[in-house]
Protein backbone atom coordinates (compact mmCIF):
# COMPACT_ATOMS: atom_id res chain seq x y z
CA UNK A 1 0.00 0.00 0.00
CA UNK A 2 1.47 3.15 -1.30
CA UNK A 3 1.81 6.11 1.27
CA UNK A 4 -0.31 9.15 1.55
CA UNK A 5 0.15 12.37 -0.40
CA UNK A 6 2.07 14.74 1.79
CA UNK A 7 -0.03 17.35 3.24
CA UNK A 8 2.00 20.60 2.39
CA UNK A 9 1.10 24.08 3.93
CA UNK A 10 2.87 27.32 2.13
CA UNK A 11 3.74 30.43 4.11
CA UNK A 12 3.85 33.12 1.92
CA UNK A 13 4.24 37.26 2.05
CA UNK A 14 1.74 37.72 -1.55
CA UNK A 15 0.35 35.96 -4.31
CA UNK A 16 3.37 37.75 -6.55
CA UNK A 17 6.61 35.35 -6.27
CA UNK A 18 9.78 34.52 -8.53
CA UNK A 19 9.37 32.21 -11.31
CA UNK A 20 11.21 29.15 -9.40
CA UNK A 21 8.08 29.25 -6.53
CA UNK A 22 5.71 28.88 -8.92
CA UNK A 23 7.85 26.17 -10.58
CA UNK A 24 7.82 24.36 -7.08
CA UNK A 25 4.49 25.10 -6.05
CA UNK A 26 3.49 23.98 -9.88
CA UNK A 27 5.07 20.54 -9.12
CA UNK A 28 3.40 20.06 -5.61
CA UNK A 29 -0.09 20.92 -6.85
CA UNK A 30 0.34 18.47 -10.45
CA UNK A 31 2.16 15.88 -8.55
CA UNK A 32 0.63 12.60 -6.50
CA UNK A 33 3.24 12.21 -4.04
CA UNK A 34 1.97 16.32 -2.19
CA UNK A 35 -1.34 17.98 -1.44
CA UNK A 36 -1.01 21.55 -0.51
CA UNK A 37 -3.31 21.99 2.05
CA UNK A 38 -3.11 25.62 3.56
CA UNK A 39 -1.79 28.89 2.35
CA UNK A 40 -0.79 31.11 5.06
CA UNK A 41 -0.09 34.66 4.64
CA UNK A 42 1.67 37.49 6.54
CA UNK A 43 -0.27 40.51 7.15
CA UNK A 44 1.70 41.63 9.83
CA UNK A 45 3.26 45.40 9.38
CA UNK A 46 6.11 45.44 7.41
CA UNK A 47 9.83 45.08 9.25
CA UNK A 48 11.76 48.11 9.06
CA UNK A 49 15.01 47.85 7.88
CA UNK A 50 17.55 50.78 8.44
CA UNK A 51 19.45 51.56 5.39
CA UNK A 52 23.42 52.34 5.49
CA UNK A 53 24.14 55.64 6.55
CA UNK A 54 26.27 56.41 3.18
CA UNK A 55 27.62 60.30 2.70
CA UNK A 56 27.89 61.45 -0.59
CA UNK A 57 31.18 59.90 -1.61
CA UNK A 58 29.82 56.48 -0.76
CA UNK A 59 26.56 56.77 -2.46
CA UNK A 60 28.55 57.64 -5.63
CA UNK A 61 31.16 55.20 -5.50
CA UNK A 62 28.18 53.19 -5.03
CA UNK A 63 26.48 53.64 -8.11
CA UNK A 64 30.10 53.93 -9.72
CA UNK A 65 30.32 50.64 -8.83
CA UNK A 66 27.38 48.90 -9.91
CA UNK A 67 27.37 50.86 -13.33
CA UNK A 68 30.98 49.09 -13.85
CA UNK A 69 29.94 45.46 -12.79
CA UNK A 70 26.51 45.27 -14.47
CA UNK A 71 28.24 46.90 -18.29
CA UNK A 72 31.86 45.20 -17.67
CA UNK A 73 31.87 42.27 -15.44
CA UNK A 74 28.36 40.89 -15.23
CA UNK A 75 27.39 38.08 -18.06
CA UNK A 76 23.61 37.68 -18.36
CA UNK A 77 22.07 34.51 -17.49
CA UNK A 78 22.01 31.40 -19.81
CA UNK A 79 19.66 30.01 -18.35
CA UNK A 80 16.12 30.84 -17.70
CA UNK A 81 15.74 33.48 -15.19
CA UNK A 82 14.88 32.02 -11.95
CA UNK A 83 13.42 35.36 -10.78
CA UNK A 84 11.20 36.59 -13.20
CA UNK A 85 8.40 37.59 -11.01
CA UNK A 86 4.67 35.68 -11.01
CA UNK A 87 1.29 35.81 -9.70
CA UNK A 88 0.55 32.36 -8.29
CA UNK A 89 -3.46 33.56 -7.07
CA UNK A 90 -4.74 31.22 -10.07
CA UNK A 91 -2.05 28.41 -9.27
CA UNK A 92 -3.85 28.61 -5.58
CA UNK A 93 -7.12 29.62 -6.15
CA UNK A 94 -9.00 26.17 -4.91
CA UNK A 95 -6.15 25.77 -1.40
CA UNK A 96 -7.49 27.38 1.64
CA UNK A 97 -6.16 30.49 2.71
CA UNK A 98 -5.23 32.05 5.94
CA UNK A 99 -4.37 35.77 7.11
CA UNK A 100 -1.92 35.97 9.84
CA UNK A 101 -1.30 39.55 11.86
CA UNK A 102 2.17 38.55 13.18
CA UNK A 103 4.06 40.62 15.58
CA UNK A 104 7.78 41.56 14.84
CA UNK A 105 9.66 41.33 17.78
CA UNK A 106 13.61 41.71 17.00
CA UNK A 107 14.18 39.70 13.83
CA UNK A 108 11.17 37.24 15.03
CA UNK A 109 7.46 36.82 13.54
CA UNK A 110 5.41 35.48 16.21
CA UNK A 111 2.43 33.85 14.85
CA UNK A 112 -0.79 34.33 17.22
CA UNK A 113 -2.25 31.56 19.46
CA UNK A 114 -5.66 31.58 17.76
CA UNK A 115 -3.90 31.12 14.47
CA UNK A 116 -1.54 28.28 15.38
CA UNK A 117 -4.45 26.34 16.21
CA UNK A 118 -6.54 26.99 13.21
CA UNK A 119 -3.11 26.20 11.50
CA UNK A 120 -3.24 22.91 13.72
CA UNK A 121 -6.51 21.94 12.67
CA UNK A 122 -5.43 21.40 8.96
CA UNK A 123 -3.34 18.05 9.85
CA UNK A 124 -0.35 19.14 8.60
CA UNK A 125 2.63 16.88 7.48
CA UNK A 126 4.98 19.87 6.54
CA UNK A 127 5.20 23.28 6.35
CA UNK A 128 7.22 25.56 3.90
CA UNK A 129 8.40 28.51 4.69
CA UNK A 130 8.59 30.68 1.27
CA UNK A 131 7.92 34.10 3.13
CA UNK A 132 8.11 35.40 6.46
CA UNK A 133 10.87 36.26 8.96
CA UNK A 134 12.70 34.02 11.65
CA UNK A 135 10.10 31.23 13.09
CA UNK A 136 10.12 30.48 16.92
CA UNK A 137 8.25 28.26 18.43
CA UNK A 138 5.22 26.99 18.99
CA UNK A 139 4.61 27.23 14.97
CA UNK A 140 7.92 24.80 14.05
CA UNK A 141 6.02 22.21 16.17
CA UNK A 142 2.84 22.03 14.51
CA UNK A 143 3.59 20.10 11.30
CA UNK A 144 3.85 16.56 11.80
CA UNK A 145 7.51 16.97 10.25
CA UNK A 146 8.80 20.51 10.95
CA UNK A 147 8.68 23.76 8.90
CA UNK A 148 11.03 23.42 5.84
CA UNK A 149 13.17 26.29 4.38
CA UNK A 150 15.76 26.67 2.11
CA UNK A 151 19.23 28.21 2.82
CA UNK A 152 21.28 29.80 -0.27
CA UNK A 153 25.12 28.93 0.93
CA UNK A 154 26.89 26.81 2.86
CA UNK A 155 26.87 28.12 6.41
CA UNK A 156 29.88 26.25 6.90
CA UNK A 157 32.18 28.49 4.69
CA UNK A 158 29.98 31.75 4.90
CA UNK A 159 27.15 33.07 6.80
CA UNK A 160 25.46 36.09 5.61
CA UNK A 161 24.45 37.27 1.95
CA UNK A 162 23.58 37.94 -0.49
CA UNK A 163 23.18 34.53 -2.02
CA UNK A 164 26.06 33.68 -4.72
CA UNK A 165 27.23 37.34 -4.62
CA UNK A 166 31.02 36.60 -2.22
CA UNK A 167 31.10 33.33 -4.15
CA UNK A 168 31.37 34.90 -7.45
CA UNK A 169 33.09 38.11 -6.92
CA UNK A 170 36.01 36.34 -5.26
CA UNK A 171 35.79 33.53 -7.64
CA UNK A 172 34.92 30.76 -5.05
CA UNK A 173 34.89 26.88 -5.86
CA UNK A 174 31.36 26.20 -5.35
CA UNK A 175 27.92 27.94 -3.63
CA UNK A 176 26.28 25.71 -1.83
CA UNK A 177 22.94 25.32 -0.59
CA UNK A 178 20.92 23.47 2.53
CA UNK A 179 17.28 22.05 2.93
CA UNK A 180 16.51 22.19 6.60
CA UNK A 181 14.02 21.45 9.37
CA UNK A 182 13.69 24.67 11.02
CA UNK A 183 14.22 24.08 14.76
CA UNK A 184 14.15 26.43 18.34
CA UNK A 185 17.39 29.07 17.91
CA UNK A 186 18.20 31.20 15.29
CA UNK A 187 21.36 29.07 14.23
CA UNK A 188 19.74 25.53 15.00
CA UNK A 189 18.38 22.97 12.69
CA UNK A 190 18.40 19.76 11.26
CA UNK A 191 19.74 19.13 7.51
CA UNK A 192 17.74 17.79 4.91
CA UNK A 193 19.74 18.05 2.13
CA UNK A 194 23.02 19.53 0.92
CA UNK A 195 23.77 20.56 -2.39
CA UNK A 196 26.84 22.16 -4.21
CA UNK A 197 26.80 23.72 -7.39
CA UNK A 198 29.38 25.46 -10.00
CA UNK A 199 29.92 29.27 -9.51
CA UNK A 200 30.19 31.45 -12.74
CA UNK A 201 33.63 33.95 -11.98
CA UNK A 202 31.37 36.34 -14.04
CA UNK A 203 28.23 36.61 -13.42
CA UNK A 204 26.52 36.32 -10.38
CA UNK A 205 23.03 36.40 -12.48
CA UNK A 206 24.16 32.97 -13.85
CA UNK A 207 25.69 31.81 -10.40
CA UNK A 208 22.27 32.88 -8.75
CA UNK A 209 19.94 31.62 -11.12
CA UNK A 210 21.75 27.87 -10.93
CA UNK A 211 21.94 27.83 -7.58
CA UNK A 212 18.26 28.96 -7.26
CA UNK A 213 16.58 26.35 -9.82
CA UNK A 214 18.82 23.72 -8.02
CA UNK A 215 18.04 24.10 -4.54
CA UNK A 216 13.85 24.27 -5.88
CA UNK A 217 14.59 20.91 -7.65
CA UNK A 218 16.16 19.77 -3.83
CA UNK A 219 13.20 20.85 -2.14
CA UNK A 220 10.81 18.98 -4.59
CA UNK A 221 12.65 15.84 -4.54
CA UNK A 222 12.67 15.81 -0.76
CA UNK A 223 9.44 16.04 -0.20
CA UNK A 224 8.62 13.10 -2.96
CA UNK A 225 11.44 11.16 -1.16
CA UNK A 226 9.33 11.76 2.03
CA UNK A 227 6.01 10.72 0.71
CA UNK A 228 7.91 7.42 -1.00
CA UNK A 229 10.24 6.51 2.27
CA UNK A 230 7.60 7.22 4.96
CA UNK A 231 8.72 9.51 7.68
CA UNK A 232 10.89 6.82 9.90
CA UNK A 233 12.94 5.68 7.19
CA UNK A 234 13.49 9.57 5.71
CA UNK A 235 14.61 10.88 9.07
CA UNK A 236 16.61 8.44 9.95
CA UNK A 237 20.46 9.45 10.98
CA UNK A 238 21.70 7.21 8.84
CA UNK A 239 20.20 8.35 5.76
CA UNK A 240 20.67 12.50 6.26
CA UNK A 241 24.00 14.28 5.89
CA UNK A 242 25.93 13.91 9.05
CA UNK A 243 24.84 16.72 11.32
CA UNK A 244 27.10 19.33 12.33
CA UNK A 245 26.29 20.31 15.84
CA UNK A 246 29.38 21.57 17.29
CA UNK A 247 30.46 23.32 13.82
CA UNK A 248 32.33 26.68 15.16
CA UNK A 249 32.12 29.33 12.58
CA UNK A 250 35.05 32.20 12.45
CA UNK A 251 35.06 33.78 9.25
CA UNK A 252 33.66 37.39 8.52
CA UNK A 253 29.74 37.74 8.80
CA UNK A 254 29.59 38.12 4.54
CA UNK A 255 27.22 40.90 4.05
CA UNK A 256 27.03 43.20 0.96
CA UNK A 257 30.09 45.18 1.38
CA UNK A 258 30.66 48.95 1.53
CA UNK A 259 30.14 51.12 -1.52
CA UNK A 260 34.73 51.31 -1.12
CA UNK A 261 35.15 47.43 -0.63
CA UNK A 262 32.81 46.94 -3.40
CA UNK A 263 34.46 48.91 -6.01
CA UNK A 264 37.54 47.60 -5.42
CA UNK A 265 36.39 44.10 -5.60
CA UNK A 266 34.61 44.97 -9.06
CA UNK A 267 37.93 46.61 -10.31
CA UNK A 268 39.04 43.59 -9.88
CA UNK A 269 36.56 41.39 -11.57
CA UNK A 270 37.33 43.70 -14.98
CA UNK A 271 40.81 42.91 -14.48
CA UNK A 272 40.27 39.51 -14.16
CA UNK A 273 37.74 39.56 -17.06
CA UNK A 274 40.16 41.34 -19.58
CA UNK A 275 43.34 38.81 -18.58
CA UNK A 276 40.60 35.96 -19.64
CA UNK A 277 39.73 37.75 -23.07
CA UNK A 278 43.20 38.35 -23.74
CA UNK A 279 44.29 34.58 -23.35
CA UNK A 280 41.83 33.34 -25.26
CA UNK A 281 43.56 35.75 -28.08
CA UNK A 282 46.58 34.58 -27.56
CA UNK A 283 46.10 30.85 -26.49
CA UNK A 284 43.33 28.24 -27.83
CA UNK A 285 42.44 25.69 -25.29
CA UNK A 286 42.79 21.86 -26.63
CA UNK A 287 41.80 18.73 -25.10
CA UNK A 288 44.63 16.00 -25.59
CA UNK A 289 44.83 12.91 -24.58
CA UNK A 290 47.59 11.36 -21.80
CA UNK A 291 48.74 8.34 -21.75
CA UNK A 292 50.96 5.74 -19.63
CA UNK A 293 51.92 1.71 -19.97
CA UNK A 294 52.52 0.15 -16.65
CA UNK A 295 51.18 -3.17 -14.96
CA UNK A 296 49.44 -0.99 -12.19
CA UNK A 297 47.38 2.26 -12.56
CA UNK A 298 49.61 4.90 -12.69
CA UNK A 299 48.84 7.95 -10.09
CA UNK A 300 51.31 9.99 -10.93
CA UNK A 301 49.95 12.38 -13.93
CA UNK A 302 53.47 14.27 -14.39
CA UNK A 303 54.26 10.41 -15.61
CA UNK A 304 52.14 10.57 -18.70
CA UNK A 305 53.28 11.04 -22.07
CA UNK A 306 51.28 13.77 -24.71
CA UNK A 307 49.02 12.51 -27.61
CA UNK A 308 48.16 15.92 -29.64
CA UNK A 309 46.04 16.28 -32.03
CA UNK A 310 46.07 18.85 -35.01
CA UNK A 311 45.55 22.22 -33.82
CA UNK A 312 41.57 21.70 -36.29
CA UNK A 313 40.15 19.49 -33.86
CA UNK A 314 40.60 17.92 -30.10
CA UNK A 315 40.72 14.52 -28.47
CA UNK A 316 38.78 13.55 -25.53
CA UNK A 317 36.56 11.21 -23.27
CA UNK A 318 39.40 8.35 -24.45
CA UNK A 319 37.88 4.80 -23.57
CA UNK A 320 39.94 1.64 -24.66
CA UNK A 321 40.13 -1.79 -25.50
CA UNK A 322 43.02 -4.31 -26.01
CA UNK A 323 42.85 -6.74 -28.66
CA UNK A 324 45.65 -9.04 -30.21
CA UNK A 325 48.41 -7.00 -28.22
CA UNK A 326 47.27 -3.62 -29.32
CA UNK A 327 45.17 -0.94 -27.45
CA UNK A 328 42.48 0.56 -29.25
CA UNK A 329 41.54 3.87 -28.23
CA UNK A 330 37.64 5.11 -29.19
CA UNK A 331 37.47 9.18 -28.54
CA UNK A 332 34.89 12.10 -29.05
CA UNK A 333 37.01 13.73 -32.16
CA UNK A 334 35.58 17.36 -32.45
CA UNK A 335 36.87 18.95 -34.93
CA UNK A 336 36.01 23.36 -34.79
CA UNK A 337 34.97 23.58 -38.17
CA UNK A 338 31.97 21.30 -37.86
CA UNK A 339 31.40 21.64 -34.39
CA UNK A 340 29.52 18.33 -34.02
CA UNK A 341 31.70 15.40 -32.56
CA UNK A 342 32.03 11.80 -33.45
CA UNK A 343 33.15 9.22 -32.09
CA UNK A 344 36.74 7.94 -33.38
CA UNK A 345 39.53 4.73 -32.78
CA UNK A 346 42.81 5.52 -32.61
CA UNK A 347 45.54 2.54 -32.79
CA UNK A 348 48.30 2.11 -30.33
CA UNK A 349 50.77 -0.67 -30.02
CA UNK A 350 52.79 -1.79 -26.66
CA UNK A 351 55.82 1.36 -27.28
CA UNK A 352 53.30 3.96 -27.76
CA UNK A 353 53.05 4.40 -31.37
CA UNK A 354 49.53 5.98 -32.29
CA UNK A 355 47.70 5.51 -36.18
CA UNK A 356 45.58 8.11 -37.18
CA UNK A 357 42.52 8.42 -36.08
CA UNK A 358 39.60 7.19 -37.91
CA UNK A 359 35.94 8.18 -37.50
CA UNK A 360 33.75 4.70 -36.97
CA UNK A 361 30.59 6.83 -35.29
CA UNK A 362 29.01 9.46 -37.29
CA UNK A 363 25.46 10.61 -36.61
CA UNK A 364 23.41 13.97 -37.30
CA UNK A 365 23.44 14.71 -33.71
CA UNK A 366 26.44 15.35 -31.02
CA UNK A 367 28.00 12.19 -29.68
CA UNK A 368 31.08 11.70 -26.91
CA UNK A 369 31.94 9.62 -23.98
CA UNK A 370 31.91 6.25 -25.93
CA UNK A 371 31.59 4.19 -22.93
CA UNK A 372 32.82 0.22 -23.53
CA UNK A 373 31.03 -2.91 -22.47
CA UNK A 374 31.58 -6.71 -23.33
CA UNK A 375 29.04 -8.54 -22.92
CA UNK A 376 28.19 -12.52 -24.17
CA UNK A 377 30.83 -12.39 -27.12
CA UNK A 378 29.62 -8.52 -28.22
CA UNK A 379 31.07 -5.08 -27.81
CA UNK A 380 28.96 -2.78 -27.31
CA UNK A 381 29.18 1.21 -26.88
CA UNK A 382 27.08 3.74 -25.44
CA UNK A 383 28.06 7.05 -26.58
CA UNK A 384 26.88 10.16 -25.09
CA UNK A 385 23.63 11.44 -27.42
CA UNK A 386 21.93 13.57 -24.96
CA UNK A 387 20.75 15.93 -27.70
CA UNK A 388 17.89 12.62 -28.70
CA UNK A 389 16.72 12.79 -25.13
CA UNK A 390 18.01 8.98 -25.07
CA UNK A 391 20.61 6.48 -24.11
CA UNK A 392 21.66 4.87 -27.47
CA UNK A 393 23.01 1.25 -27.45
CA UNK A 394 25.55 0.27 -30.90
CA UNK A 395 27.52 -3.01 -31.46
CA UNK A 396 30.27 -3.17 -32.90
CA UNK A 397 29.69 -5.52 -36.26
CA UNK A 398 33.60 -5.48 -37.83
CA UNK A 399 35.77 -4.47 -35.06
CA UNK A 400 37.18 -1.63 -34.69
CA UNK A 401 34.92 0.17 -37.52
CA UNK A 402 31.76 -0.43 -38.08
CA UNK A 403 29.18 -0.09 -35.37
CA UNK A 404 25.16 -0.67 -35.93
CA UNK A 405 22.42 0.74 -33.39
CA UNK A 406 20.61 -1.90 -31.64
CA UNK A 407 18.34 0.19 -29.61
CA UNK A 408 17.84 3.18 -26.65
CA UNK A 409 17.59 1.66 -23.62
CA UNK A 410 16.11 4.61 -21.93
CA UNK A 411 13.92 7.41 -23.66
CA UNK A 412 12.48 10.73 -22.45
CA UNK A 413 15.35 11.16 -20.53
CA UNK A 414 18.39 14.24 -20.58
CA UNK A 415 21.28 12.00 -19.38
CA UNK A 416 25.13 12.11 -20.01
CA UNK A 417 27.96 10.17 -19.81
CA UNK A 418 25.92 6.80 -19.04
CA UNK A 419 28.32 3.92 -17.40
CA UNK A 420 27.38 0.99 -16.56
CA UNK A 421 28.45 -1.68 -14.44
CA UNK A 422 27.86 -5.40 -13.65
CA UNK A 423 27.49 -6.61 -10.00
CA UNK A 424 25.25 -8.71 -7.66
CA UNK A 425 23.01 -9.88 -10.75
CA UNK A 426 22.36 -6.19 -11.86
CA UNK A 427 23.35 -3.94 -14.00
CA UNK A 428 24.12 -0.23 -12.69
CA UNK A 429 24.10 2.93 -14.76
CA UNK A 430 25.58 5.90 -13.46
CA UNK A 431 24.58 9.13 -15.38
CA UNK A 432 24.13 13.27 -14.83
CA UNK A 433 20.68 14.43 -15.15
CA UNK A 434 19.27 18.36 -15.13
CA UNK A 435 16.28 18.37 -13.54
CA UNK A 436 13.56 19.88 -15.45
CA UNK A 437 16.51 21.19 -18.05
CA UNK A 438 17.33 24.22 -15.65
CA UNK A 439 19.87 23.00 -13.70
CA UNK A 440 23.03 22.56 -15.41
CA UNK A 441 24.20 18.78 -16.27
CA UNK A 442 27.77 19.15 -14.20
CA UNK A 443 26.06 18.65 -10.75
CA UNK A 444 23.63 15.56 -10.05
CA UNK A 445 24.55 11.86 -10.72
CA UNK A 446 21.68 9.65 -10.62
CA UNK A 447 22.35 6.04 -10.04
CA UNK A 448 19.78 3.04 -11.77
CA UNK A 449 19.77 -0.72 -12.31
CA UNK A 450 18.39 -3.48 -14.20
CA UNK A 451 18.19 -7.53 -14.81
CA UNK A 452 19.03 -6.32 -18.30
CA UNK A 453 20.70 -3.48 -19.59
CA UNK A 454 19.03 -4.06 -22.85
CA UNK A 455 15.46 -4.68 -21.77
CA UNK A 456 14.87 -0.29 -20.82
CA UNK A 457 13.33 -1.32 -17.63
CA UNK A 458 15.76 0.52 -15.20
CA UNK A 459 14.48 1.13 -11.67
CA UNK A 460 15.78 4.79 -9.94
CA UNK A 461 17.98 4.44 -6.75
CA UNK A 462 16.19 5.58 -3.67
CA UNK A 463 18.84 7.89 -2.81
CA UNK A 464 18.96 9.57 -6.15
CA UNK A 465 20.68 11.48 -6.56
CA UNK A 466 23.42 9.78 -5.22
CA UNK A 467 25.63 13.06 -5.83
CA UNK A 468 24.93 16.55 -5.76
CA UNK A 469 28.17 18.13 -5.67
CA UNK A 470 29.08 19.82 -8.88
CA UNK A 471 33.03 18.27 -7.73
CA UNK A 472 32.33 14.97 -7.49
CA UNK A 473 28.94 14.12 -9.36
CA UNK A 474 29.55 13.54 -13.43
CA UNK A 475 31.06 10.42 -14.69
CA UNK A 476 34.92 10.34 -15.64
CA UNK A 477 35.67 6.95 -17.03
CA UNK A 478 34.58 3.14 -16.33
CA UNK A 479 34.37 2.03 -12.94
CA UNK A 480 37.63 0.34 -11.49
CA UNK A 481 38.01 -2.92 -9.67
CA UNK A 482 41.38 -2.99 -8.03
CA UNK A 483 42.73 -4.94 -5.11
CA UNK A 484 38.72 -6.15 -4.63
CA UNK A 485 37.88 -2.95 -4.34
CA UNK A 486 35.51 -0.77 -6.81
CA UNK A 487 36.39 2.76 -7.49
CA UNK A 488 34.16 5.04 -9.55
CA UNK A 489 35.64 8.44 -11.25
CA UNK A 490 34.15 11.23 -11.27
CA UNK A 491 34.67 15.08 -13.22
CA UNK A 492 34.64 17.65 -10.71
CA UNK A 493 33.72 20.64 -12.45
CA UNK A 494 33.60 23.69 -9.96
CA UNK A 495 36.03 26.28 -11.58
CA UNK A 496 35.16 25.49 -15.06
CA UNK A 497 33.59 22.32 -16.92
CA UNK A 498 36.64 19.26 -17.14
CA UNK A 499 38.43 20.99 -14.22
CA UNK A 500 39.99 17.40 -12.80
CA UNK A 501 38.36 14.40 -12.02
CA UNK A 502 38.18 12.31 -8.62
CA UNK A 503 38.81 8.68 -6.98
CA UNK A 504 36.07 7.94 -5.05
CA UNK A 505 35.89 4.23 -3.38
CA UNK A 506 32.03 2.62 -3.63
CA UNK A 507 31.33 1.91 -0.13
CA UNK A 508 27.80 0.07 -0.53
CA UNK A 509 26.31 -1.00 -3.48
CA UNK A 510 22.51 -2.59 -2.98
CA UNK A 511 19.02 -1.77 -4.14
CA UNK A 512 18.09 0.25 -1.38
CA UNK A 513 21.39 2.28 -0.51
CA UNK A 514 24.60 3.74 -2.31
CA UNK A 515 27.97 5.24 -0.50
CA UNK A 516 30.92 6.46 -1.92
CA UNK A 517 34.23 7.76 -0.16
CA UNK A 518 36.43 10.66 -1.91
CA UNK A 519 39.86 9.08 -2.17
CA UNK A 520 41.77 11.39 -3.83
CA UNK A 521 41.29 14.37 -6.14
CA UNK A 522 43.41 14.66 -9.66
CA UNK A 523 43.68 18.65 -10.42
CA UNK A 524 45.85 20.15 -12.98
CA UNK A 525 48.53 21.06 -11.10
CA UNK A 526 51.84 18.96 -12.65
CA UNK A 527 52.17 21.37 -15.59
CA UNK A 528 51.45 24.51 -16.36
CA UNK A 529 50.14 24.25 -20.08
CA UNK A 530 47.57 21.62 -19.04
CA UNK A 531 44.66 23.25 -17.06
CA UNK A 532 42.21 20.87 -17.17
CA UNK A 533 41.71 16.95 -17.23
CA UNK A 534 38.13 15.01 -16.97
CA UNK A 535 38.42 11.06 -18.40
CA UNK A 536 40.43 8.46 -17.01
CA UNK A 537 40.25 4.57 -17.99
CA UNK A 538 42.23 2.11 -18.00
CA UNK A 539 42.71 -1.61 -20.49
CA UNK A 540 45.64 -3.93 -19.99
CA UNK A 541 48.56 -1.85 -19.33
CA UNK A 542 47.39 1.10 -20.95
CA UNK A 543 46.05 4.11 -18.30
CA UNK A 544 44.69 6.56 -20.62
CA UNK A 545 43.58 10.21 -19.59
CA UNK A 546 42.37 13.49 -21.45
CA UNK A 547 43.67 16.98 -20.77
CA UNK A 548 43.13 20.36 -21.53
CA UNK A 549 46.40 22.14 -23.24
CA UNK A 550 46.83 25.82 -23.48
CA UNK A 551 48.47 26.33 -27.37
CA UNK A 552 49.02 29.16 -28.91
CA UNK A 553 46.96 30.50 -31.72
CA UNK A 554 48.65 30.71 -34.93
CA UNK A 555 49.25 34.40 -36.29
Amino acid sequence: MSNPPVRVGLLLDSNTVPVWVEALLTELIEKQYATVALRVYDKGPARETKAPDYNFIDRFTLRIADKLHQTFAEAPSRVADAFEPKDISGLLADIPQLAVPTVKTDRVDVLPDEDIETIRSYDLDLIIRIGFGILENPILHVPKHGVWALHHGDERRNRGGPAAFWETMQSWDTVGSVLQRLTHGKNNRLVLSRSQAPVDRFSIAQTKNNLFWKSQAMMSREIERLHMLGAEAFFSPKRLPKQSELQFYSQRLYEFPHPREYFCLTLHKIWEKIKFITHNKRCVEQWILLYHLSDDPQTSARQYKQLIPPLDRFWADPFAIERDGKYYIFVEEYPYNTEKGHISVIEMDDEGNISDSEPVLVTDSHLSYPFLLEHEGELYMIPESVATNSVKLYRCVEFPNKWEFVQDIMTDVNLVDATLFFKDGLWWLFGNQSYGNRVNRWDECYLYSSKDFRDGNWQSHPSNPISSDVRNARPAGAIIEYNGRLFRPSQNCSRYYGYGFNMSEIVTLTPDEYEEKLVSRIMPNWDEEIIGTHTYNRAGRLNIMDAIKLRRRRR
